[in-house]
């Protein structure tokens, strides 16, 4: 579950998504995270145990500390299943997810959710049953993450989209960022860094931006930022593209005159 995660909500379906990650922008930030993988193994007697939990996939938050080798965020990392309108959200700040029988899952413990709302600095999960749950950003423990061969060389993957292809020396102790970790060796190495803000700053280009493309993924981060800090309107050309609305119902022919 990836997530950002940045306080103007626009949320768009499918369709815009791929689009604007054919632009080479990542605009969809979930709050990704922890899998459960299948059973392995047996207990005495054939019993199956219950299904091992897998690392963080993902993780998002406000950087405490960086070097060449680590990175450490305060933050979330969790995942959602069964979501019924899944993250559709630009930024990966702030959203609402919804789903009769979702499930937040974090590293030890499932939550049964039906309405799930976050905001950079809290998740709140109300239960089907109507029991709130609050998680705080600033209640969380920071976590570090090791990075693998490439960002550890101070370079980048350049099979990435742009927005997440930033290497550590691009990186801040108060920006707020989005990993991605590792899944084929699973062993949880951070191989993709995306910087979303850097308050009271910009966010710098990224080292992975495609030549020729008119809006790149720090432009679009910087102006929802400066909205965010300043209210400052929004480019047209850094919001989510429009697609025309399904036309409504015709209105009901009256009944012919006698």
């Amino acid at each position: 579950m990836s997530i950002c995660v940045f306080r103007s909500l626009i949320r768009f379906g499918d369709v815009q998504m791929r689009l604007v990650n054919q632009m080479g922008v990542v605009l969809l930030l979930t709050i990704h995270g922890l899998a459960i993988g299948p059973a392995t193994g047996g207990e005495p007697g054939g019993a199956t145990g219950p299904p091992p939990r897998q690392p963080i996939l993902d993780y998002q938050g406000e950087v405490i500390g960086v070097d060449g080798r680590s990175i450490t965020i305060r933050g979330f990392g969790a995942q959602v299943s069964n979501s019924a309108d899944g993250w559709c959200n630009a930024t990966g700040s702030e959203g609402t997810s919804m789903g009769p029988k979702m499930t937040v899952c974090f590293p030890d413990r499932e939550i049964p959710c039906s309405r799930l709302t976050y905001t950079r600095e809290k998740l709140t999960m109300v239960s089907p049953e109507g029991v709130v749950t609050t998680l705080k950003r600033a209640d969380q423990t920071p976590r570090k993450f090791e990075v693998d061969a490439v960002l550890a060389a101070g370079k980048f993957h350049p099979d990435l989209l742009p927005g997440q292809a930033y290497r550590l020396a691009d990186v801040k102790v108060g920006d707020e960022v989005f990993i991605q970790l590792c899944r084929e060796r699973d062993d949880g190495l951070c191989y993709s860094i995306s910087i979303r803000r850097r308050p009271g700053g910009l966010v710098p280009p990224s080292p992975g931006a495609l030549p020729g493309i008119a809006v790149q993924f720090h432009e679009i981060m910087n102006a929802h930022q400066d909205f965010e800090e300043h209210g400052t309107p929004i480019p047209e050309k850094f919001l989510p593209p429009k697609f025309p609305m399904e036309p409504s119902d015709p209105p009901p022919i009256p009944p012919a005159k006698p």
